[in-house]
This record gives structure tokens, sequence and C-alpha cells, in this order.
């Protein structure tokens, strides 16, 4: 793989794990520790980032249409064939997430975040693996 790929695969393996241990802390543990809902929320922005580049990355070389949101990369690769229904689905929903990271902070339950720490994690390293996988096929 590329550099550029390495260096945000190594990003977001650094926040998958902060992710992971959140993920086995209680729900009553993780809302007691005053960090830990910032500490995750900012990973899951970073690991979400960093799977959106990654799609942006695969989508200039195999997309028809260039995206008109984060979302819409998903849906770019989705069309190429790139992804199967269901990861863009999960793609189109992480990218909303990370919307609600970033611009709805004030709202944002602790408690949604770390359920999403709990089922998510999993569909991030999907995600990326697929994306770069296909990016290394083609010489990204």
């Amino acid at each position: 793989m590329g550099e550029r790929v390495n260096a945000r695969i190594r990003v977001l393996e650094s926040a998958l794990r902060r992710l992971e241990e959140v993920s086995t802390m209680s729900l009553e543990d993780f809302l007691r520790d005053r960090f830990a809902p910032a500490a995750t929320e900012r990973s899951f922005q970073v690991a979400i980032e960093v799977v959106i580049d990654l799609a942006n990355m695969l989508a200039s070389k195999v997309g028809r249409r260039s995206p008109d949101t984060y979302a819409d990369v998903f849906r770019v690769l989705g069309e190429a064939g790139s992804l199967s229904p269901r990861l863009v689905e999960e793609g189109i929903g992480m990218a909303r997430f990370r919307n609600l990271l970033v611009h709805a902070y004030a709202a944002m339950d602790p408690a949604r975040v770390h359920a999403m720490a709990r089922e998510k994690v999993s569909v991030l390293r999907e995600l990326s693996s697929t994306l770069a996988r296909q990016l290394e096929e083609l010489g990204a």
C-alpha cells in the first residue's frame, strides 16, 4: 500500500483500539469516567474520517461521478460495485454519525456513543479493510 493509505490505517488502528477498550466498559463505568465519553466521541470522529478519506481515495479511482457529501461517497462506491449494499448502508450510517458528532455535539447522548462503540467497531474495521484492499489492488 502507498504511504498515504498506510498513514491513515495507522491512525485508524489507534482510534479503533481506543474504541475497543471503551466497548468492554459497562455503561455505568463509561458514564462515571469523566474522560471516556469525550475521548470516545473523538476516537469515533477520527476513525470515521479515516474511513471517509479511504472511501474518497477509492471513489476518485473507480467512481463515475464525484460524491456530493460524505455519505454519498459510499453510494458512489456502491454504484461502482466496490461495496456491497450492506457496506454502503453502514458507511452512510457512519458518515451521518460523524456529522452528529461534529455538528450536534451538544445533544449527543453518551449512552448512544457507548452503544455505538459496542456495535460499530467491527463495521469500521470491515469498511476500512475492504477499502484498503481495493486501493492496494489499484496501486494507491
